[in-house]
């Protein structure tokens, strides 16, 4: 719970950044004077957002079969490549959100308050939610609340393959909410 609530710091803050940030602060304005198309723009964005994420998981996935190596933890390498390919599908769909709510407000308060409060709901619905998993009864429901829970990382850890299937739907939820967020910059009125 903590890579996904620690990455979310990240994703608010560069996915509202990206595009609502810049129309915000005008310089999306001089962005667009130049001859550049909207689109060229957004792709950018969001390969650069995409990117950032794999490079970051990455990293983390290197350094994790490095510690493990060394410090002879003895987790198996595949379930820690699964577990960090989990994470990064999450912080993918959160991604996602975040930018589609930074292309559809022209205002970091409206991206802001769309998006990174939504993303800050789920991860809190996801941290109530394991409180199940130690006796508090009443909250087995709440897990379905929140899209983290579409991580099974117990079936990654019992080498299950029920995860896959679920990570799916996040990838899908990420990838049409990156583009809802393209479409949704290149066919509005900006206030330039």
């Amino acid at each position: 719970m903590l890579v996904p609530a620690l990455s979310a710091i990240f994703i608010i803050i560069v996915g509202n950044k990206l595009l609502a940030g810049q129309v915000d602060r005008g310089s999306m304005a001089y962005l667009l004077t130049a001859p550049v198309r909207r689109l060229t723009v957004t792709l950018t964005q969001t390969l650069y957002f995409i990117g950032a994420l794999v490079v970051t998981f990455g990293s983390m996935t290197v350094t994790s079969l490095l510690v493990n190596h060394y410090a002879e933890a003895g987790f198996a390498k595949k379930i820690l490549v699964e577990l960090n390919f989990g994470a990064l599908v999450i912080a993918f769909a959160f991604a996602g959100i975040m930018f589609l709510a930074s292309g559809v407000f022209n205002l970091s308060k409206l991206s802001l308050g769309t998006g990174g409060v939504l993303i800050l709901a789920f991860i809190l619905l996801a941290v109530i939610a394991s409180f199940a998993n130690y006796g508090v009864s009443g909250l087995d429901d709440v897990q379905h609340l929140t899209i983290v829970s579409l991580f099974d990382y117990k079936d990654v850890m019992a080498q299950g393959d029920a995860w896959q299937g679920k990570l799916a739907i996040l990838g899908g939820l990420g990838a049409v909410c990156f583009a809802g967020g393209n479409l949704a910059f290149n066919q509005k009125d900006l206030p330039l």
